[in-house]
């Protein structure tokens, strides 16, 4: 059985909080309704075991019930102001997110909750717009005529998934479809992930639940869930629940830390396609006549998981350049060259090189930083006065982080790999302000420049707002730290560690920009910049 265990701890947030039944059921319902009068009733919402983190992820599992009680209300508000991530909140850039999605009609099979419009009968269909990053597509899902829904209010969105309720001895045979924007005309996708969750039972195997999908490509999961047919291979599967559920482990989030949540869910790829079926059926039982929920969502924690991942282990890598910016202390290109810093699945050993971006150039305090120490790569930053020197950032540089094929410029484009920015603290009244700007890959949630999603802890210490540029995330210390508190390790992370911490994931991509910086104080100084790679695998065992 395969179970996160290690950088769950790092993830985190927006996860569903548990709320009573009834608050649940109340903003369900309100959620439809509101989503559909704002739009005129017409047009209405991405790792094996070497490098084990134990405590953390203890940790994570504490802190996982209490985020359940908020997030809710964290939901609406993250909604009307910035920052756009309050510590503990996760952004994920995916090809498919339910959390932007709006709610065209929500009226499957007829059942409502909304059944008429200002200008007749609704369309029988649920229709998610905005849910696909970059195009005007829309997801429409349609059942068959034997679909019975025991409360049709469940239908629609819950907190970034999409939910569909059916009652209890019944099937529900779904057709889920991709269309161009406010028609009917298929939509073909190049690629795309749905991770059906919360896939439970009640105490005895009461009410057991089944999610039948034929299409796919391959799937993932972590074996919890029972097979009853089909295979990876075979383009259809039923999983069976195998396991009690309710409320209180409900709103599947992608990045979810959450062993149970990942025990109830199953990410199926799909390639070249513009629909797919499934069918969704729940056991009757003498004892209960109600109803169950499936929940669906875009790429999730398991396909990071599985999928081949590249570890950037700086322990075991050289510094054989080390001149960042052409200011030393060695020689030879102006660059910081970790060599030897990982291997790829064919054997190719790759090189990291950090550059300068000679605009703004770059400006250290104590160059003899700069390099390796221990598990950890290291920037050093001058921290002056003010932002600027002979119009030159002099706290700040813009830094290109390039892995190549060792030895040379050549960029080598890796599967998946995780990048850990460590040690976000400021100085003495909240000067010297560490941060880092970084964007999401705009192009989906791999290739690009940018992070495929980025994750911190539920307790994070690392404030995330929108940055200056167009389109960055600015992370940014809020805590006094001095180099007594640095971490000395990269993996066996401590509680305050991980809080300080902020962890990149990039997928089928060889370069990412970052920029560093400190905010400006009275006096000359400069402070360290810390990162390292981190073991995907140990994810999952």
């Amino acid at each position: 059985m395969q179970m996160l265990r290690s950088l769950t701890v790092l993830s985190f947030a927006l996860l569903g909080q548990a709320q009573e039944s009834d608050e649940l059921q109340y903003l369900s319902l309100l959620q439809s309704k509101a989503q559909m009068l704002m739009a005129g009733n017409a047009d209405a919402d991405a790792l094996s075991g070497r490098h084990p983190l134990p405590n953390l992820a203890w940790w994570g599992r504490i802190a996982h019930g209490f985020e359940r009680r908020i997030l809710a209300k964290a939901k609406i508000a993250s909604n009307k102001a910035e920052p756009v991530a309050a510590a503990g909140a996760e952004q994920a850039v995916r090809l498919l997110d339910f959390t932007s999605a709006t709610l065209v009609y929500n009226n499957l099979g007829g059942q409502g909750p909304i059944t008429t419009l200002s200008t007749g009968p609704a369309p029988q269909e649920i229709r998610y717009r905005n849910l696909v990053q970059g195009s005007a597509v829309d997801l429409v899902v349609t059942a068959d005529s034997g679909y019975t829904a025991h409360n049709p209010s469940r239908n629609g969105i819950l907190v970034g998934n999409g939910q569909i309720n059916a009652k209890s001895g019944t099937e529900a045979h779904l057709t889920f479809k991709f269309v161009e924007e406010g028609t009917n005309t298929p939509y073909t996708m190049s690629l795309f992930y749905i991770t059906f969750s919360d896939l439970d039972e009640r105490h005895g195997g009461a009410e057991a639940e089944r999610i039948k999908v034929s299409g796919y490509d391959t799937y993932y999961t972590n074996d919890d869930l029972a097979i009853s047919e089909g295979s990876k291979t075979s383009g259809t599967v039923t999983f069976e629940s195998a396991d009690y559920g309710n409320y209180t482990d409900n709103f599947f989030h992608p990045d979810s830390p959450s062993p149970t949540q990942l025990s109830h869910a199953v990410t199926f790829k799909f390639t070249n396609k513009a629909n797919f079926s499934a069918k969704f059926s729940i056991e009757e039982h003498r004892d209960f006549h109600a109803g169950r929920n499936i929940l669906f969502s875009g790429i999730s924690q398991l396909v990071f998981c599985q999928e081949p991942s590249v570890y950037l282990d700086f322990a075991n890598a050289t510094v054989t350049t080390n001149n960042l910016g052409g200011k030393g202390p060695g020689t030879g290109a102006s660059e910081l060259r970790w060599s030897n810093i990982a291997a790829t699945d064919s054997g190719q050993i790759v090189d990291l090189i950090a550059v300068a971006d000679e605009t703004h150039g770059y400006q250290p305090w104590n160059v003899s930083q700069n390099g390796l120490r221990g598990d950890f790569g290291h920037i050093n930053l001058f921290c002056g006065p003010s932002q600027q020197w002979n119009s030159h950032f002099v706290s700040k540089a813009d830094i290109t982080f390039k892995i190549v094929n060792t030895g040379t410029n050549d960029t080598a484009v890796l599967p998946q790999f995780a990048f850990v920015v460590f040690d976000f603290d400021q100085g003495l009244h909240e000067q010297q302000q560490e941060y880092v700007e970084i964007g999401p890959n705009p192009r989906g949630f791999d290739g690009g420049v940018g992070y495929a999603s980025y994750i911190v802890t539920s307790t994070s210490e690392v404030v995330i707002t929108n940055a200056q540029s167009h389109g960055k995330r600015h992370f940014a210390a809020s805590t006094h730290g001095t180099e007594a508190d640095n971490p000395t390790t990269s993996q066996n992370m401590a509680r305050e560690t991980a809080d300080r911490s902020v962890v990149f994931t990039f997928r089928n991509t060889g370069e990412f920009k970052m920029t560093l910086g400190i905010t400006a104080t009275g006096h000359d100084t400069g402070r360290n910049f810390m990162f390292s790679g981190q073991d995907m695998y140990s994810m999952c065992d």
